[in-house]
């Protein structure tokens, strides 16, 4: 048998597949394919640390084909903000659990486009099946209205008197009856970005009633490091 040419062992190199890192060497790949894909999203940003192995792996298609194999896919919440003096907006993600809830940020949005961004000011709140309200943030007060009919009518969301929201705020979904708002708060020597996640009720044909599931601080930001707050850009609420 004739031995390759230089040439042909340099094609038939670069047409071989690279082989998959190294994660836990003393550990076969798919296992350790398996552990990864059970870490939740939030601590994530901190894997590079431990190993570069794992930068590329968090990126793959492989990693998110076996979370949704294991049924390991969660619900998160994305938030793009712009601060002053950074050119490029930055995202974070929210922890989903109670005790946990903070912004991180992490070092871009994990899909090629943001394809279920909602708007700043309006949402759509699911209260039934495939029965929607829009849910709107204005003058530091929760509106909502019916998309059924043709009559536009803004009404206040009932039952939320003792929440303080300023003046600037914005809305989202959360999915089904629940929406998230976010505002900034200033402090002494600190600013802090605010998140109330909010229970919605459909009682009758014109009242809606919301309920305070938790609101606290979820990120406090110094000017010296993001040059001060400017506004809210986006957010993203997806499972996977």
């Amino acid at each position: 048998m004739m031995n390759m040419t230089a040439t042909e062992e340099k094609k038939k190199s670069s047409t071989e597949s690279p082989p998959p890192p190294t994660l836990f060497p003393s550990l076969p790949y798919d296992i350790s394919l398996n552990i990864v894909a059970r870490i939740s999203r939030i601590h994530r940003p901190t894997l590079p640390l431990v190993s570069k192995s794992f930068q590329s792996l968090l990126a793959s298609r492989e990693l998110q084909a076996r979370r949704t194999l294991i049924g390991k896919t969660e619900k998160c919440m994305y938030l793009c903000l712009k601060f002053v003096g950074n050119p490029k907006p930055i995202w974070f993600i929210l922890a989903p659990t109670p005790t946990q809830q903070k912004l991180i940020p992490i070092p871009s949005f994990p899909l090629e486009s943001p394809t279920f961004v909602f708007g700043k000011h309006i949402c759509l709140a699911e209260m039934e099946n495939n029965v929607f309200c829009a849910i709107s943030v204005t003058f530091g007060q929760l509106f909502w209205r019916d998309t059924n009919t043709e009559y536009i009518r803004w009404r206040p969301v009932k039952g939320l008197e003792e929440l303080k929201i300023p003046m600037y705020a914005v809305v989202n979904s959360c999915g089904g009856t629940r929406v998230r708002v976010w505002w900034e708060a200033s402090g002494q020597n600190k600013k802090e970005i605010w998140c109330s996640e909010i229970s919605l009720e459909r009682r009758g044909v014109e009242e809606v009633h919301g309920v305070v599931e938790w609101s606290k601080s979820v990120f406090t930001f110094n000017s010296s490091a993001y040059g001060g707050f400017h506004r809210f850009l986006q957010s993203a609420s997806i499972t996977h």
